[in-house]
């Protein structure tokens, strides 16, 4: 008990004392000519910082300065660069505490969605994951050794993280799942095809909602995800729960974009943000420094679930001219799942007042448009 105490005792030190002077890095989009993209990050999360750099912003951005500050100055250091740096990704001791410069949004850094079976059930593309099954011969069948965990863990999920994400990949411990397993709350499903696995989910069994708590695939094979078992895993698991009498579930964590692949997939069978689950998420800032051309072109393709108090808004940057049509905002609309946030704020470069004629007209939903260029003021 001693060592443990100490452990923690040591453990929260180095946490206080990271807060005390926090990295500042810049980075700059190399390939652009003048039409440079300028990104600061601010705190330790390099996690963090490898999911903004590849999957969002998708080039090799160079490192271009680096400085270590105290938190108090973190909002002067950001005014002072606003005319070199368009936008930051801001990991603060207390990102709900204002930076008083331009407009940010509060992420949390994974998002849990629930989905009711029923509803989900009938948006499942049944007859083509029904197709497959067939196809791959794909069964399944439930372990419960330590032996079958491990198989799981080595070959399976950590495989598949870093085949997806790369340096941004955020693997959960193995220590996260022994704990659960020891006490017998964990149920390890093995998807197979002639009788060679092939994939693996892990379910959590919890006292109101069961919760898939990790998908994997054998060595992270690309060839066997193209089989279509991410899909089957889902409808096994479905299944079953339905055969016992469960109406929900919740089916695990991924990133607040609605735009994201995963977050997609969770989406198109109705999904929604699980918002008992954001209080207790690690948080990080999104903060728009320069409304420029340049960071217009990188968040028309990533919409932000953010945190507002305790509601949960979707924030969505696009050119007005990109829809000739109240159908095409529509679908773009129900795309991003707009339905399922308190408010949809609209980032509008040019033409918003067709925008606003088509909600004026009851063409389109109601969702609350904002002057992209005046945003930061």
């Amino acid at each position: 008990m001693d060592i443990k105490k100490a452990y923690r005792s040591i453990v929260l030190l180095i946490k206080r004392l990271r807060n005390i002077l926090i990295p500042v890095l810049r980075y700059e989009d190399p390939g652009a000519g003048h039409d440079k993209l300028s990104v600061v990050f601010i705190g330790w999360d390099r996690k963090l910082r490898n999911y903004w750099l590849q999957r969002v912003f998708g080039n090799d951005f160079i490192l271009k300065n680096r400085v270590f500050l105290p938190p108090e100055r973190l909002s002067n250091y950001l005014s002072v660069h606003r005319s070199d740096a368009d936008l930051a990704i801001v990991e603060v001791p207390d990102p709900h505490k204002e930076l008083n410069v331009g407009q940010s949004f509060i992420l949390p850094n994974w998002m849990e969605f629930v989905m009711d079976l029923e509803e989900a059930f009938k948006k499942l593309r049944i007859k083509e994951i029904l197709r497959r099954i067939r196809k791959y011969d794909i069964d399944y069948e439930l372990r419960d050794q330590r032996k079958d965990l491990d198989f799981f863990y080595h070959r399976m999920y950590k495989p598949l993280i870093r085949k997806n994400h790369g340096n941004a990949a955020e693997l959960a411990r193995y220590g996260y799942f022994y704990s659960k397993f020891k006490e017998n709350r964990l149920e390890i499903m093995f998807l197979r095809s002639e009788g060679k696995i092939l994939a693996g989910s892990i379910l959590e069994k919890g006292n109101g909602l069961n919760r898939i708590l990790a998908f994997g695939v054998l060595d992270g094979s690309i060839e066997i995800i193209k089989t279509g078992v991410h899909a089957a895993a889902y409808y096994f698991t479905m299944q079953k729960l339905m055969e016992q009498g469960h109406k929900k579930m919740l089916c695990g964590s991924s990133m607040p974009a609605p735009l994201d692949g995963v977050t997609q997939f969770k989406l198109r069978m109705g999904a929604k943000p699980y918002l008992k689950d954001l209080s207790g998420r690690k948080k990080y800032r999104v903060v728009l420094l320069n409304p420029s051309q340049r960071v217009l072109r990188v968040m028309k393709d990533n919409p932000l679930y953010y945190l507002s108090g305790e509601n949960l808004k979707l924030a969505a940057f696009m050119d007005g001219d990109e829809f000739q049509q109240p159908k095409e905002f529509n679908r773009y609309l129900k795309l991003i799942s707009s339905e399922h946030v308190d408010t949809t704020e609209c980032y509008i470069l040019d033409n918003k007042n067709k925008l606003e004629h088509w909600i004026r007209q009851g063409e389109v939903p109601r969702v609350e448009l904002i002057d992209y260029e005046t945003v930061v003021g």
